[in-house]
């Protein structure tokens, strides 16, 4: 009979996770970040761009489209990093 200090399975947190697990559920996570602040600051560098210059009608109407796309990008950047922080 194998005695528990002699068991092979990887001792884990309380909540069942491995040391291993824990680290790339943290790399995970800081990549979900650093891609969401990445969005962010292009977000911001495009609203400021546009609030500086007078653009002509059709580069507003393609400048809006763009901050509309960034805006999408920068929420799926969020959620994804929520994500993997509530499973954390």
């Amino acid at each position: 009979m194998i005695q528990m200090h002699q068991s092979r399975r990887a001792r884990g947190r309380q909540d069942g996770r491995t040391r291993s697990n824990v680290n790339a559920l943290d790399a995970r996570a800081e990549l979900f970040y650093v891609r969401w602040k990445r969005a962010m600051d292009i977000l911001w560098r495009e609203t400021a761009e546009r609030r500086r210059t007078a653009l002509s009608v059709a580069e507003t109407a393609r400048a809006a489209r763009r901050l509309k796309a960034l805006r999408r990008i920068v929420r799926r950047a969020l959620t994804e990093y929520h994500r993997v922080l509530t499973r954390a």
